[in-house]
């Protein structure tokens, strides 16, 4: 497991701190507001990774179940329990997409995808909502609020995967 710690990142073992690593794209100046919060890197950002996907959900069942549907490919996969979280951490890792559950405890997933869109450096990151709000009208909502695709739950385990590669195959599209 990867992790932050007031003392920098840390490669952990059976819970014992095995090695230090450092990632030059990232400035560790601007991660103290990450000391405070709960994130985990599932993998190691690396160059050999064919894509940084970002998965956000306050329940811990559902992140564990969408990495393990998105595990199974060459992609470096990055979990956060809050809006928070997901912003600095699509931030600082550039993530190439973000799996966000739209009911969160600190922001609504609807604030996360405008603060998103707000900043030069995250507005072009595709965004699929992860959600059980399930009308046609909660969806037509979510589009317009700048996701660029939906999955209700509860869904087919194919369903996240399926969205992940409509939005990633084709980046110049808007992937509906």
């Amino acid at each position: 497991m990867v992790g932050f710690s007031p003392n920098g990142w840390f490669l952990s073992e059976s819970g014992n701190t095995s090695a230090t690593a450092s990632f030059p794209q990232c400035s560790f100046t601007s991660l103290s507001p990450l000391e405070r919060m709960d994130f985990c890197i599932l993998d190691l950002p690396s160059p050999l990774a064919k894509h940084c996907i970002l998965a956000v959900d306050d329940h811990d069942d559902n992140l564990l179940l969408v990495t393990q549907i998105l595990a199974r490919h060459d992609r470096t996969l990055l979990t956060a329990q809050n809006g928070e979280t997901a912003l600095a951490l699509a931030q600082i890792f550039r993530s190439d997409l973000i799996l966000l559950d739209i009911v969160l405890l600190d922001l609504s997933g609807f604030d996360v995808v405008h603060q998103l869109r707000q900043h030069a450096a995250t507005a072009s990151i595709p965004v699929v909502a992860v959600t059980a709000l399930a009308r046609a009208d909660d969806r037509r909502k979510l589009l317009q609020a700048g996701c660029n695709d939906c999955v209700s739950k509860p869904y087919l385990l194919e369903d996240p995967e399926l969205a992940v590669d409509r939005c990633l195959n084709d980046a110049t599209l808007a992937c509906d």
